[in-house]
């Protein structure tokens, strides 16, 4: 089973990611659900969203674990995007930017959005200063893991709750599980996961420097 996504419109103190280019991994992939706009927002739709999150191999800190010990371990971000493959989503671009290639309709169509779970790829992070003066590191682009690195082994266990396999809810982090739990339901009682995707199989394609 695959999870696609339709090409039509529709403990520890927080520590800021260091501003720049950084080398990453995609350990987290998240089916958020339905959901609701949030207030005062420019755009007051609800969406069908998910979070992608990575881990930065190079970028290490200290931290508390949920035992209370001291701990080291690589810094991690994410990003939530709007789960959508037309041409102009801002989910589509990112994964063509990180893959080096455009897709066509019918491959994004059929796209598994789960096959990106281990890939590496460059992340460039900005701090963008909000209006109450705090500030936020956020990813501004996905790129290409640089060509002839070795993609270095996982630290964090990578997690993945999708349409197609909802097995680690319980893993997840603590804030993910409430964003999951407070989406959209229909009325008869069931989650709200957007548009009906179809499930195909994963596109495949012969060039090696396509990382998915």
């Amino acid at each position: 089973m695959a999870w696609t996504a339709s090409v039509k419109g529709s403990g520890a103190d927080y520590v800021l990611v260091p501003p720049g280019t950084h080398i990453a991994l995609c350990n987290l992939v998240v089916d958020l659900g339905l959901q609701p706009a949030a207030p005062n927002s420019k755009f007051p739709k609800d969406q069908y969203q998910m979070y992608i999150g990575f881990e930065l191999p190079n970028e290490i800190m200290e931290y508390t674990n949920k035992e209370g010990n001291l701990v080291k371990g690589p810094m991690v971000i994410g990003k939530f995007f709007t789960v959508s493959m037309h041409e102009k989503a801002n989910l589509r671009k990112a994964l063509e930017s990180w893959r080096g290639r455009t897709f066509t309709d019918e491959e994004a169509g059929k796209f598994d959005i789960g096959s990106i779970i281990g890939k590496g790829c460059q992340i460039n992070v900005l701090h963008d200063k909000k209006a109450d003066g705090t500030i936020r590191a956020n990813i501004n682009a996905i790129l290409s893991w640089p060509k002839g690195m070795a993609v270095p082994g996982f630290t964090t266990k990578p997690l993945y709750y999708a349409p197609d396999d909802r097995t680690m809810y319980d893993e997840l982090p603590e804030w993910l599980r409430k964003k999951v739990d407070a989406q959209i339901k229909t009325g008869t009682g069931e989650l709200a996961q957007g548009e009906p995707q179809p499930i195909q199989q994963k596109e495949t394609f012969d060039e090696d420097s396509v990382p998915f």
